[in-house]
């Protein structure tokens, strides 16, 4: 009975250590593709798509673009690290 206490105890820290150190990473919890627009030199404006992946934090919820394309297509295809660090 006291070591199924004990392995309790310790399972239990475990998924307490996991779970800080996953949010101290940063946990994606989504993402977003979203059309900008860009001026070019000769006063012509360029539009961009912009991948925008969500991560959960100790400190909340921060959105971090992290690719930009021409095509939609090509970020579709692109995937967001589980952990953002």
């Amino acid at each position: 009975m006291r070591i199924r206490r004990v392995l309790l105890a310790v399972f239990g820290l475990a998924v307490v250590v996991f779970a800080a150190y996953a949010l101290n990473r940063g946990v994606l919890i989504g993402s977003e593709i979203h059309r900008g627009s860009t001026s070019l030199q000769d006063r012509a404006t360029a539009y961009l798509w912009r991948k925008h992946c969500r991560y959960l934090r100790f400190t909340g919820i921060n959105d971090d673009a992290s690719l930009t394309g021409q095509e939609r297509e090509e970020l579709d295809n692109y995937r967001c690290r589980f952990f953002d660090r």
